[in-house]
């Protein structure tokens, strides 16, 4: 398709008027298809910054596929607590606990794990308070079928990263529909 080509090689979101000039098409027509794409979780969009008059725009990116990697790794761990008998956020606080931590510590070190693990993450802070919010599931079928698994072993992982990079605690993980994302890792800054 040559509106996901487009987005691909965007180095910033582009718009649904700037993606119909370079398509050839109606924007109307462009939007119909992006929505298509962000419900199929290919494209996401993003509120621009508002210039000049007017309401703000909405930006589309394109949504790179989970990490193969990053997708192994939670399969391992979920095979690793079902042969150990572990639970399952156990086995997931030891593996966070084997991250490197970035400089800025818990934070920046978690965002950057959970984009590796393909949550396609983003940070929302107001204060001492936090949310990292996953905009993607990586294991939507898996969770859908088995959320109390799969979202403790993510919660361990975060618990695990946390203590290893410190600066952040865990308090929580607010879980949403696997399919449609969301899910909010709720934390607050330790130091």
């Amino acid at each position: 398709m040559q509106m996901m080509a487009i987005l691909r090689a965007a180095a910033e979101p582009l718009t649904a008027n700037q993606l119909a000039a370079q398509v050839g098409v109606h924007h109307t027509v462009v939007r119909s298809h992006l929505a298509l794409l962000v419900k199929a979780g290919l494209v996401r969009g993003e509120r621009l910054p508002i210039v000049g008059r007017g309401r703000p725009c909405t930006g589309y990116i394109a949504i790179e596929a989970a990490p193969a990697e990053g997708y192994q790794t939670l399969a391992t761990l979920l095979a690793e607590a079902v042969s150990s008998g572990e639970p399952v956020r156990v086995v997931g606080r030891r593996a966070g606990a084997t991250v490197v931590p970035l400089p800025g510590g818990a934070l920046p070190t978690l965002e950057r794990e959970a984009e590796r693990f393909g949550f396609h993450p983003h940070l929302e802070s107001e204060g001492e308070h936090h949310e990292l919010v996953l905009d993607k599931c990586p294991f939507a079928p898996v969770a859908a079928r088995s959320p109390d698994s799969v979202c403790q072993l993510h919660l361990g992982l975060a618990e695990g990263v946390c203590r290893k990079a410190g600066g952040a605690a865990v308090e929580g993980l607010c879980v949403a529909d696997p399919y449609t994302g969301g899910c909010r890792l709720t934390l607050w800054t330790t130091d």
